[in-house]
């Protein structure tokens, strides 16, 4: 079985499968015809692939399976690692910007109030977290991430939330009444090779 042999069969089925229509009987037979012969080559093709492929997923299962315990363990230390650099980095450039913030709330005139160039002089003092860290193993550079962070999840519109269909179908196919949505019945062919 070759597969440029076979691409090259498939011009005229591609051609009678575009111009097929069913419409009564006859045509529903012809269709079945052609779908069985169709799914015999694909299953054909499908049986010659595992030969080749049975053996080579099998040993990369293997493979994986012995690297596996050692790639978690090094994931959740590598993790581990990001989450507290990350919080640290989030933290002290939050410390930072409320007192910039609270130094230039004070600048202006009068009694407890900042001149420009003290301002200046008070936001250079401030201790600004290092942008890069290097070392004889490596660098490291923080990136600023915009993340979701929901504060109120009764304020949010309702165009914002999404359905989970599969819990909604099951719950339908329980027995349960789901408010806004029903099982339909459709009718999918099942196709048997001879």
């Amino acid at each position: 079985m070759e597969p440029k042999k076979i691409t090259q069969e498939l011009v005229p089925v591609e051609n009678q499968t575009t111009e097929l229509e069913i419409v009564d009987s006859l045509s529903l037979s012809l269709a079945t015809e052609l779908l069985s012969n169709l799914n015999k080559t694909l299953d054909e093709i499908i049986k010659e692939k595992k030969k080749i492929l049975d053996p080579l997923n099998e040993a990369r299962k293997a493979e994986q399976d012995r690297w596996k315990p050692i790639e978690e363990r090094l994931g959740g230390l590598i993790g581990s690692i990001r989450a507290k650099m990350g919080v640290y980095q989030t933290k002290t450039l939050n410390v930072i910007q409320r007192a910039e913030e609270a130094i230039a709330s004070r600048v202006g005139e009068g009694s407890g109030k900042y001149l420009v160039t003290t301002a200046l002089k008070k936001l250079g003092e401030l201790d600004k977290p290092l942008e890069e860290v290097k070392t004889a193993s490596g660098s490291l550079k923080f990136r600023a991430t915009p993340v979701l962070k929901i504060v109120d999840r009764e304020a949010i519109p309702h165009a914002y939330w999404t359905v989970d269909e599969d819990l909604v179908f099951a719950d339908l196919k329980a027995g349960k009444g789901v408010k806004g949505a029903e099982i339909e019945i459709i009718q999918v062919p099942v196709n048997r090779r001879n």
